[in-house]
């Protein structure tokens, strides 16, 4: 007979238990607890926008994928922080294997913009026949 208080989640079937949790394990069964605290997520955009990621996760959520931003004029090259100094584009995070606050900062590249001079030439008549 056991007494935990708090929530907790059972990792091997994702059962949650609030409050007080008692009782016999019986014929050999085993569950593994862990208590559920709360993280938060933040994310540093560098003047991009994005929407759906989550700002918060705990033992109970299930894994997710960061969603990528967006900028006008710019490549996301991925994202860099909790994930280490490398961009990656795509972060998974299990919060089955991952703990504590998480921070992430989107990095861009500048797009190269094409465009091309033409010099045109006018004749005594005042029209642009040709270019070079």
């Amino acid at each position: 007979m056991g007494l935990l208080d708090g929530t907790w989640v059972d990792v091997n079937t994702g059962t949650k238990y609030n409050g007080n949790l008692t009782g016999d394990l019986k014929g050999g069964s085993r569950m593994v607890l862990k208590k559920v605290i709360n993280y938060t997520i933040s994310y540093s955009l560098n003047g991009g926008s994005a929407s759906g990621n989550p700002t918060s996760y705990n033992i109970a959520t299930a894994s997710f994928a960061l969603n990528q931003p967006t900028k006008a004029g710019c490549r996301f090259l991925g994202w860099t922080g909790s994930n280490g100094t490398t961009p990656q584009v795509n972060v998974i995070i299990d919060p089955k294997t991952t703990t504590g606050n998480l921070s992430y900062t989107a990095n861009w590249q500048a797009e190269s913009a094409s465009y091309q001079v033409r010099h045109w030439k006018q004749n005594i008549n005042g029209n642009a026949n040709t270019h070079d």
